[in-house]
C-alpha cells in the first residue's frame, strides 16, 4: 500500500495540509463522489505514515463497499486514481494561493475574454502594486513585470487610446526591454548553474549568448538588483579567479542584502563563497580557510544549510567537518557530528557519519577506530571511494605500514584513471596526492636528503 502513488503523495501532506484537503473533498463544487470522502476518513486513521498493519487493501476496500462483496483489486485500484487526481488539483490550488500574481493574473485573463475593460484594468493594478511593493527582485519579478506588461499591451492593442496611454509601438518598446531583463536574469542563473556543473561532472558545457547576456546586464545598470550583482560577481569570479576583491564584494553583497534576495538564492551565494574560498584556500591562500568557516557558520546560524526537501547535503556535511578539522576545532567537528548527523538524508546518513567519525578519529591518531569505522561504509560512488582510500593511505603511513600504503596508491592511481564518472578537477586533485604521497613514501622507506628537498620543492 505505501509504494502506491496516492499514498507517497498523502505521505508529504502536512497535518493541515491533509485536514485542508478534507475540506476540499467535503465541497460539492469540488467533488460529488461520496466514496471519495468515505475513503478519506479512512485514510485519515492512517496519516501520515501509513505503516500500520490493519492498513491493508482488503480493509481499505471494506470501508467502500459492503462486506458481502468479493474483494476486487481493479475497483481499488479506480477509487486510488479518482482520489489521486482529486489530490492533484487540491495541490494546483494549494499553488495558485502561494502566488498572489497569479492568482489575480488567471482572474485577470477571465475579464479578457469577457471583454471587461474597467474590471481588467483594476486587476492589472492591483498586480502592478503588488510588484511596485516587491522587495526581493529576482528572476520571478523580472518574469511578472514582462507578463503584466504584455497582458495589458494584448488586453489594449485593438482599443482607441483616448489619450489615456501611450502609442502601441512604445509599450512595445517597453514590453521588449522587460523580456530582455527577464531573460538576462534567466541565463545568468543557467551560466552560474553550468559553471557549478563544470567542477562536479564530466562533461563538456558551451555558454551561448555569453558575451551578449553580460554586455546587456552591464549597459542596463542590471546590478542595481542585489540579486542579479549576485550572480554577475560569481560569473566575473571565474573570469578572474586570481582578483580576490571580487570574492570580498560579493560576501559583502551576501551579508548586507539579506531581505533583498529571495531565500534559496542566500543559500546558492553561500555555497559559491564557500566553494571559491575554498579554492583560493587550495591555492596557498591560508585566509580563506577561515574565510570559508565563517561563511559556514553564518549559514548554520541562519538555517541556510538545508536543501529543498529540508534536509543537510552529504557535502556539506563533509565541508563542516573537514573545515572545523583543519582549523583544529576538534570539540567543534564532534559536537557538530553529534547534532546534525540526523540531519542527512536518511538513505546517505550512516555512511556520511562512518566518514566523518573516520576522520575525526584520525586527526585524534585513533586510528584503529578511523579503520574500524571505513569499514562500515557500503556507498559505492566515486566521491566516496576516493575519501576512503585516500584516508587509508594516511592512516597507514601514520602507523608506518608502509606496503599497504604502495598497495593503496596503485589501487587508487588505477581506479582514477579508469572511472569515467570522475570529472578532471578530481582527477587532477587526487593523481597529485599519489603522486607526492608515492614519492614521499618511498623516501620514508629509503631516505635520500637530496629528493627530500626536491620534493619539498615541488610540493611548494
Amino acid at each position: 500500500m505505501k509504494n502506491t502513488k496516492l499514498i507517497q503523495l498523502l505521505e508529504t501532506f502536512s497535518v493541515s495540509e491533509f485536514n485542508d484537503f478534507g475540506k476540499f473533498l467535503n465541497s460539492p463544487f469540488h467533488n460529488e463522489n461520496a466514496k471519495m470522502r468515505l475513503l478519506y476518513n479512512y485514510l485519515k486513521k492512517y496519516h501520515p505514515d501509513y505503516s500500520h498493519k490493519d492498513f491493508t487493501k482488503e480493509n481499505t476496500y471494506y470501508c467502500l463497499y459492503s462486506a458481502g462483496e468479493n474483494y476486487d483489486d481493479k475497483k481499488l485500484r479506480e477509487r486510488f486514481s479518482d482520489m489521486m487526481r482529486l489530490a492533484e488539483e487540491f495541490l494546483s490550488i494549494l499553488y495558485i494561493r502561494k502566488k498572489p500574481i497569479e492568482q489575480k493574473r488567471q482572474t485577470l485573463y477571465e475579464y479578457v475574454s469577457r471583454g471587461l475593460d474597467v474590471h481588467f484594468n483594476k486587476k492589472n493594478n492591483e498586480i502592478r502594486k503588488i510588484l511596485d511593493e516587491t522587495e526581493i527582485k529576482d528572476v520571478d519579478y523580472f518574469m511578472n513585470e514582462f507578463i503584466c506588461e504584455s497582458d495589458k499591451n494584448v488586453f489594449f492593442a485593438g482599443r482607441e487610446l483616448l489619450g489615456r496611454r501611450k502609442s502601441v509601438f512604445v509599450d512595445l518598446a517597453g514590453e521588449i526591454d522587460l523580456f530582455l531583463k527577464y531573460v538576462s536574469s534567466r541565463m545568468l542563473i543557467y551560466y552560474v548553474l553550468i559553471e557549478n556543473w563544470k567542477e562536479g561532472l564530466n562533461y563538456k558545457f558551451e555558454s551561448k549568448f555569453y558575451e551578449s547576456v553580460i554586455s546587456f546586464i552591464e549597459d542596463n545598470n542590471m546590478t542595481e538588483y542585489p540579486f542579479v550583482k549576485a550572480l554577475y560577481l560569481r560569473l566575473k569570479i571565474i573570469e578572474n579567479g586570481e582578483d580576490d576583491s571580487l570574492y570580498y564584494d560579493l560576501k559583502n553583497l551576501f551579508l548586507n542584502n539579506p531581505d533583498k534576495i529571495e531565500r534559496q538564492h542566500m543559500i546558492r551565494i553561500a555555497t559559491i563563497l564557500h566553494n571559491d574560498a575554498t579554492g583560493r584556500y587550495l591555492q596557498g591562500k591560508e585566509q580563506f580557510e577561515i574565510e570559508r568557516f565563517e561563511i559556514m557558520k553564518y549559514q548554520l546560524e541562519n538555517d541556510m544549510i538545508y536543501d529543498e526537501r529540508a534536509w543537510l547535503s552529504r557535502e556539506n556535511y563533509f565541508n563542516y567537518v573537514s573545515a572545523s578539522i583543519n582549523l583544529n576545532d576538534l570539540k567543534w567537528a564532534e559536537e557538530f557530528i553529534k547534532i546534525y548527523t540526523d540531519k542527512i538524508d536518511p538513505k546517505k546518513r550512516e555512511d556520511a557519519c562512518c566518514f566523518a567519525k573516520a576522520l575525526l578519529c584520525y586527526h585524534k591518531k585513533e586510528y584503529d577506530e578511523a579503520l574500524t569505522e571505513l569499514s562500515r561504509i557500503k556507498g559505492n560512488d566515486y566521491v566516496y571511494q576516493l575519501k576512503i582510500k585516500a584516508l587509508h593511505t594516511r592512516i597507514y603511513f601514520e602507523l608506518d605500514d608502509l606496503e599497504k600504503v604502495l598497495v593503496i596508491i596503485d589501487s587508487l592511481k588505477h581506479y582514477v584513471s579508469s572511472n569515467l564518472l570522475i570529472p578532471q578537477t578530481f582527477k587532477r586533485r587526487y593523481t597529485n596526492y599519489n603522486n607526492i604521497l608515492y614519492k614521499l613514501t618511498r623516501l620514508k622507506l629509503n631516505p635520500d636528503e637530496f629528493k627530500a628537498s626536491k620534493l619539498i620543492d615541488e610540493i611548494k
